[in-house]
């Protein structure tokens, strides 16, 4: 079971649910603009985005520095398990990079992917594999929180969008890129809780390549900036009715920025809390917004 849990843990489940509800929202964007028109290729296009996110996930691990491996290790591993994950991290990358292949293979065949969709499933694998793979390992470069925001939030429900019309609409930027700061935010926000031990390992992040202060005002600049965005579907001709339910967002980014001042005042963190409103805020408005297209 510890090893089960662990590799759970190796897969990162967030970004993978994260994932799955930015697509949905590709998905529930071309459903909303009736141009919903393969449910084959919604089904090969979800296998290929989470297949090759667990496949990156995993390389992540396995190319990862072993004393940048502290948070990881926290039910008393022996060196037997250690090594028994890092071999199974491999082997699940392979396994998973296989299937995204027989998926775009098979979507290939049905003859569903399009230049447009090509091209962002080609920018997706770039990112993913870019973040976690040698020499380049931006994860580790202090730019990959950007990456990994553009890719499960930018990237995906493009590609998800997209492998339903060959034709980009403006929608799906008035929904990817507010949702892009609000992950990054998040990030930035969780980046604090490691601060102190990735400043001693001189593990690189956004957060310590830019200082903990310069990173309180970028995570509220762009909490803010999201929540404008949002607000500019009023000037857009989106009626206020439709978009009431995305107001649920704004006290969870405005107590998110609130606690990181807090913070940044001297206070007592608590870090479970913080960890748990830093996850649900974009997983939120990635909720909301795929039910507003799904519903209407």
């Amino acid at each position: 079971m510890k090893r089960l849990a662990s590799l759970a843990r190796l897969a990162r489940p967030y970004t993978l649910a994260f994932a799955l509800l930015t697509y949905l929202l590709g998905a529930a964007l071309a459903r909303y603009l009736g141009r919903f028109q393969s449910l084959a290729a919604f089904w090969l296009g979800l296998c290929i985005t989470l297949f090759l996110l667990l496949a990156a996930n995993a390389l992540l691990f396995w190319f990862q520095p072993e004393k940048w491996q502290r948070d990881f290790w926290k039910n008393g591993e022996t060196p037997d398990e250690k090594n028994w994950l890092r071999a199974a991290s491999f082997h699940l990358a392979v396994g998973a990079t296989g299937a995204a292949a027989l998926a775009a293979f098979a979507l290939l065949a049905a003859r569903r992917l399009s230049a447009s969709a090509a091209i962002f499933l080609l920018l997706l694998l770039l990112f993913a594999f870019a973040d976690a793979l040698p020499p380049i390992r931006l994860a580790e470069s202090g730019y990959g929180e950007f990456v990994e925001s553009a890719a499960l939030a930018l990237l995906v429900p493009a590609f998800g969008f997209l492998l339903q019309t060959d034709s980009y609409h403006r929608l799906l930027g008035m929904s990817a890129f507010p949702l892009t700061l609000l992950l990054l935010a998040s990030y930035l926000l969780l980046d604090f809780e490691s601060y102190a031990r990735d400043t001693k390992t001189a593990r690189p992040t956004l957060l310590t390549r830019m200082g903990w202060e310069r990173g309180v005002h970028l995570h509220h600049a762009l909490m803010l900036a999201a929540m404008c965005l949002f607000l500019a579907w009023l000037f857009l001709g989106i009626p206020a009715e439709t978009l009431a339910p995305l107001g649920f967002i704004l006290p969870f980014a405005a107590l998110q920025s609130f606690h990181l001042q807090q913070i940044a005042r001297g206070r007592a963190p608590r870090w479970k809390f913080l960890i748990l409103l830093a996850r649900t805020t974009p997983a939120l408005a990635a909720y909301l917004l795929l039910t507003l297209f799904w519903l209407h």
